[in-house]
């Protein structure tokens, strides 16, 4: 699900695709359980990896 995101790829998808993609049909029971796994809502887990992925590139 996570690639879905857009941090590996460079393309960030809207969430309301991703979310039916991944069979929620409501994006805010995706961002409910998301951020129960991950501790992070999904906007601040896209930041945060977004900058990991760019200071590796550097």
């Amino acid at each position: 699900m996570y690639e879905k995101w857009g941090v590996s790829s460079g393309s960030c998808q809207k969430s309301k695709i991703i979310s039916a993609e991944c069979g929620f049909s409501c994006r805010t029971h995706l961002y409910r359980i998301f951020k129960k796994k991950e501790g992070c809502s999904p906007t601040e887990w896209r930041a945060f990896h977004s900058t990991d992925a760019a200071q590796k590139g550097s």
